[in-house]
């Protein structure tokens, strides 16, 4: 038991001398930014968060030896969710926002999981304890529900009524050697006090006006947010706090457990929240709010970086979309351009239609680039999700791998103005792509087989797709077309297996010459067969 006294004081030793070092740095002005993203372990990554941590990360970028920071915070143990941090991590280097310190990647300042830092909490709660600036409150829920009541009951505010912080040294000895449980409460002092955000101004409140005395560490050992997320933002010698909005009115408590601390708070940036179109805040229910939503419908790191980067202005006037398809490149442009003090003080209001924007652009300028390379890259992708969506393809089964290749350059370029995401290619929309229709149950009729014969031969025949192209096919389809046959209708079924879709004209085009004449003229055999047979 000795040994382990004495281990856990090297411990706390070892603690304190390493945080006495960083802060000497830090005066001399030896480290850089440091700043941190610290996200709760309680599911999947919100679009929020994925652009704050956006911000931090091209706020450090932004600086000489700037570190940037994952930190989870998990000391709310009954909201986790299991694999939650690590699924967070790991979304966060999809979008190549990568930490330098993290629970992963390890550094100088760990632990990065609160729930290993507990030790710290308990001990900096005992300091203001000693010092007078906390207590130990043994107030039970039972009491502090009945407290509630009554205040609803009066159209009070509803908050402690400070009652333990005025337990003499006695009976405050008497519950502790009779075990009751307790919490620990800051004391907040009945004065004005002057608080400061970056991007709106210094500020003035009373918190006595509003709260009684908040808990900073709780019955089970475990510390609320506002403990240690000061404890562990001036351990980790965080220089900027770039947080959501929703944690300004905890801005006056962190700056009151920093002066009871005796330490210097760093600079603090609450930037505008993301709404949707209507204003109102984003709901799971009605819209789509995690990252990895996006990532299942294909959209691209870039796509998404660009569209939560252009709400809240930041950056210069038509920034966006930044056509910069690598995703590395286009985090360097962003650092380069990024204006931390420009930011809005109005939320931003998301307009998913322009997500779409975006990744339009971003994918027709990797379809019409002349980089080789990447359209090699793009073809490899596709070919991949034709694979595992289309996998009796006949491209595969008909086409050598050069062949299939060059089908699928000649796929990419003709849909370049059409395609918003690299795998709408493989939807319903545009399965015809991959798979030839077998089922068009059509009957022989003479004006259908001479509209096929006429057809295929005006294909065959032709060297462009131009205008005239498209005024003859019009023509023809006209031509043959009435009540009985329609034509419109049957082609698509003939092409594309469906009735309603993709125009005709586009379709043919789609295609391409060869693989529309063999399927017409499968059709046409398949026609001249079947009368055949109700001939016999």
């Amino acid at each position: 038991m000795i040994t382990n006294c004495h281990q856990h004081n090297r411990r706390l030793l070892s603690g304190f001398l390493k945080t006495i070092n960083r802060v000497y740095r830090r005066y001399l002005h030896e480290e850089g930014v440091r700043v941190r993203f610290a996200p709760s372990p309680t599911g999947y990554l919100h679009i929020g968060g994925l652009r704050t941590a956006l911000y931090n990360y091209l706020f450090a970028r932004q600086h000489k030896d700037g570190k940037f920071i994952v930190r989870i915070e998990d000391t709310d143990q009954s909201r986790l969710v299991p694999s939650a941090n690590r699924r967070l991590i790991k979304t966060l280097e999809w979008a190549g926002i990568r930490p330098d310190e993290s629970p992963a990647v390890g550094g100088d300042y760990g632990p990065y999981t609160q729930s290993e830092r507990l030790h710290y909490y308990k001990k900096y709660a005992e300091q203001l304890v000693s010092e007078g600036r906390a207590y130990p409150c043994f107030c039970s829920q039972r009491r502090l529900g009945l407290l509630k009541m009554q205040q609803t009951r009066n159209n009070e505010v509803q908050r402690y009524d400070n009652r333990c912080r005025h337990l003499s040294e006695s009976e405050v000895r008497e519950k502790m050697l009779a075990r009751t449980p307790y919490v620990i409460r800051l004391v907040l002092k009945s004065e004005q006090m002057s608080y400061k955000d970056a991007l709106v101004g210094e500020m003035n409140i009373n918190l006595k006006d509003y709260e009684g005395d908040p808990v900073l560490l709780k019955s089970d050992g475990f510390a609320t947010y506002h403990l240690a997320n000061v404890v562990d933002d001036h351990l980790m010698g965080i220089t900027h706090v770039i947080r959501g909005k929703e944690w300004m009115s905890s801005l006056p408590k962190h700056f009151h457990l920093y002066q009871s601390l005796g330490w210097q708070p760093p600079q603090f940036y609450h930037v505008p929240l993301l709404m949707n179109m209507d204003g109102k805040k984003l709901s799971k229910r009605h819209d789509a709010v995690f990252v990895e939503e996006y990532i299942k419908r294909g959209y691209t790191p870039s796509a998404l970086l660009n569209f939560v980067a252009s709400c809240s202005g930041g950056f210069p006037p038509d920034t966006f979309p930044v056509l910069l398809p690598d995703h590395r490149e286009l985090l360097e442009h962003l650092a380069e351009n990024f204006n931390l003090p420009k930011l809005s003080q109005h939320d931003g209001k998301l307009n998913f239609a322009k997500l779409d924007e975006f990744s339009f652009e971003l994918t027709r300028s990797v379809l019409t680039s002349d980089d080789s390379e990447l359209k090699h890259e793009i073809v490899a992708q596709l070919k991949e999700m034709i694979k595992a969506n289309f996998e009796e393809s006949y491209i595969f089964t008909e086409f050598s791998d050069e062949a299939c290749d060059d089908h699928l350059k000649s796929i990419l370029e003709t849909l370049k103005d059409r395609v918003v995401k690299l795998n709408d290619l493989v939807s319903q929309e545009f399965a015809f792509l991959w798979c030839r229709p077998t089922d068009y149950d059509l009957e022989h009729s003479k004006e259908l087989v001479k509209f096929l014969k006429e057809f295929i031969k005006f294909v065959n025949n032709t060297t462009d797709w131009d205008d005239e192209f498209d005024a003859t096919a019009r023509k023809l389809i006209k031509k043959y077309s009435n009540k009985q046959l329609p034509l419109w209708k049957v082609m698509r079924l003939m092409l594309a297996g469906v009735e309603n879709g993709v125009p005709v004209i586009d379709l043919v085009k789609i295609l391409g010459k060869t693989e529309t004449v063999r399927r017409l003229e499968t059709v046409y055999n398949d026609v001249m067969e079947m009368d055949r047979m109700t001939r016999a």
